[in-house]
Parts: structure tokens; sequence; C-alpha cells
């Protein structure tokens, strides 16, 4: 194929998620004519310093608006907890090792890291 629709994206970037709806309608429209290739823009990366109540607060405050805006879903007891880096590189380095191992799985897994933070947040282990 001579086209591809560029994505950039961060697995921990709340209006990614918000956005994941469009991009499937994207990919199902343009599917054998011109695939969706993800390149990650690197949110927070590197970030070491724990979030505190003011940056769980600016944080909760952009999950709300983009829910009300795409009506994706949020598990908002992510803020109950302690103890949180919101260090994005971890996931931007997975969503490129899949891109580089199984490009034709890189938006499945985009849209299952996104699950996995913004929906199942309090997922057991079981």
């Amino acid at each position: 194929m001579d086209r591809e629709i560029l994505l950039i994206v961060d697995p921990m970037c709340s209006w990614c998620w918000g956005f994941s709806p469009v991009i499937r309608a994207i990919v199902d429209a343009y599917a054998g004519r011109a695939p969706v290739y993800p390149i990650v823009g690197g949110l927070r990366p590197l970030t070491s310093d724990l979030m505190n109540d003011r940056a769980k607060e600016e944080i909760r405050h952009h999950w709300e608006q983009v829910h009300e805006a795409s009506g994706q879903p949020f598990d908002f007891s992510f803020f109950d907890r302690d103890g949180f880096i919101y260090d994005t590189e971890p996931a931007c380095r997975a969503l490129v090792t899949v891109r580089f191992l199984k490009p034709k799985l890189s938006l499945t897994f985009l849209e299952l890291l996104h699950k996995a933070f913004y929906a199942k947040t309090t997922m057991s282990p079981t």
C-alpha cells in the first residue's frame, strides 16, 4: 500500500482514549486501503514524581471532560490510589514494541492498553 494514516497517540492520554471510537471507525472505513499507523507522542515520559492531590484533581478534571465529550467509560477509583507515578514511557515503549513485532496488532494492543488504564483500573489478579 502506498498510503497510511498516522495516528499520534499516547496510551495514557485521556483524549486519545476518548477519540478511540473515531479511530476504530477510521480503521474500519479505510480497511485495505490505508492502514492506521500509531506513533507514540510521549505525554508524560520519565516522570518520577508521585501524583499528589493537586495532580489528581487536575487529571480527574480532564477525565471528566473526556467522559462528558466522548461517552467513553472511566474508572474514577483510580484517584483513590496512593503512590502512582504517571509515567507514560513504559506504555509507549510497549506499543512501539508491539508495532515492531506485530504491526497488524498494534491498534488492538493500544485499545487494550486504553481499556486497562482508563476503564479497568480496579482489576483483580484473577
